[in-house]
């Protein structure tokens, strides 16, 4: 029989001591991946490369940047875990959500599928009618002088929208960087332009300053970005919006507006992909004008709807924002979002995006032109229009005779029966659990205790 040295140790003994030196060399890799990350900024600070004007000592470093994680590499098996693990996370969002659906009333779950405007810097009355009476599901804000003030009026308004919210609200603004930073800039200084992330043709520098964005928005209380601009610039600098645009390189787009967009999301800041089928051809302005999109099926799928197709596939975007334009070669009578061929059929069955879809403001002139017409003439007809496309969240309303309108509109076709309440349940759930993933609505404690979700980065 085998005798046990002195100060030996038994198979068990020896088993948590190898799950204690394991523990230790996570943290140990965890302190070495957050040392990479801010000599990584410090580097990039040293050599310039934020773009013109644009203080490099204002990078966030929250960690490794996702390029460098890809260098290294992940396992099969590695990849396989990382899978199921979202398999689980989604499951438990579903559940999550379905709890609350269960306990909100057909108005309750209207309102969650409207995102309104709001009109000056200080919280209003009408602001607490259409929040806590119409149940609104988000705000969207404007740049300096429209809603932005100062730094501690910008914070004070969020406390207040959020405050009369029964479910908390998303709280959006397009903050893509260089020119539309809105009051962003104000406060924290100069970001670079999409545009110059693109010159660099840096996905680590694109990462951090999705971080740096992130960081910046959520100080003062903005959880949502209308970002990144994932337009191809087709036509280069005649492209519409072109200075909004990463690169005229789909690749490219789709390297750095990823980098950007897992940036904000490591951050803890909802993102948005847009403008869905993609802009970058035309020299019309949406706002004014309905563009109409003259490009074959074959351009549209390797050019416009690359950067959508790669990303859904690999890190799925929390939003994405359709918009107005006309492409005759999928669908030669709707515009694209309000269109079933273009929002049900490309963007959720070709491309397998099950995320939430997002209107641009229905009342551009893109859209309304289009609507009036036909005899339309407040927002109910093009929201309905919209979530029988399979929108699911309608930026339809700048105040609330309109916000009553286009509720309206909605409800009346849900109680016809022209839209069930499957359909808005389905959206309702999309949004839910978004607001639940970025700890906006607390997980129900009977979902928590069943299978509890892994915290995002605060």
């Amino acid at each position: 029989m085998r005798t046990m040295r002195q100060g030996s140790t038994t198979p068990g003994q020896r088993g948590e001591r190898d799950k204690r030196d394991g523990r230790a060399l996570v943290r140990a890799g965890q302190r070495l991946i957050l040392v990479c990350g801010a000599v990584l900024a410090l580097l990039l600070s040293a050599c310039g490369q934020t773009g013109p004007g644009v203080a490099a000592d204002r990078l966030v470093a929250l960690g490794a940047p996702d390029a460098s994680a890809q260098a290294h590499g992940i396992s099969l098996l590695a990849a396989n875990q990382a899978s199921a693990q979202q398999a689980r996370e989604r499951q438990t969002l579903m559940a999550a959500a379905n709890w609350y659906i269960a306990h909100m009333s057909l108005d309750e779950q209207i309102g969650q599928m409207f995102l309104d405007e709001m009109d000056g810097q200080d919280f209003t009355p009408e602001m607490a009618y259409m929040i806590g009476q119409q149940h609104v599901g988000g705000i969207i804000l404007f740049p300096l002088g429209v809603n932005f003030g100062t730094y501690n009026q910008q914070v004070t308004l969020d406390q207040q929208i959020q405050a009369h919210a029964k479910i908390p609200l998303f709280t959006a603004a397009d903050s893509e960087g260089g020119g539309l930073s809105l009051g962003l800039s104000e406060y924290f200084g100069s970001f670079p332009a999409p545009g110059d992330l693109g010159t660099s043709g840096d996905p680590r520098l694109a990462y951090q300053w999705g971080v740096t964005t992130a960081h910046d928005m959520r100080q003062v209380g903005i959880n949502t970005n209308f970002a990144p601009v994932v337009d191809v610039s087709v036509n280069g600098a005649e492209s519409w919006g072109s200075g909004r645009t990463f690169s005229s390189d789909p690749r490219q787009v789709a390297l750095l507006a990823g980098a950007f967009m897992r940036g904000q999301q490591d951050a803890g800041e909802i993102s948005t992909l847009k403008h869905f089928p993609g802009l970058g051809s035309t020299v019309l302005d949406p706002h004014k004008t309905l563009p109409v999109i003259n490009r074959s099926w074959d351009q549209l799928w390797s050019t416009e709807l690359y950067p959508y197709r790669t990303l859904v596939a690999s890190t799925p975007p929390d939003l994405i924002m359709s918009t107005d334009e006309l492409v005759p070669v999928v669908d030669p009578t709707l515009p694209a979002e309000v269109s079933p061929a273009w929002i049900n059929g490309i963007l959720r069955q070709k491309i397998g995006y099950d995320g939430v879809v997002i209107t641009d403001a229905l009342w551009m002139d893109g859209l309304s032109q289009w609507t009036r017409t036909r005899g339309f003439f407040d927002p109910g007809p093009a929201v309905v229009m919209s979530v029988e496309a399979g929108d699911d969240l309608m930026i339809a309303a700048y105040n609330a005779d309109s916000s009553a309108l286009a509720i309206a509109g909605l409800k009346n076709a849900v109680l016809s029966g022209r839209i069930s309440r499957a359909r808005i349940e389905q959206s309702v759930r999309r949004i839910l659990m978004v607001k639940i993933k970025y700890h906006l609505l607390p997980m129900p404690p009977t979902v928590q205790a069943q299978q509890p979700l892994t915290a995002l980065s605060a």
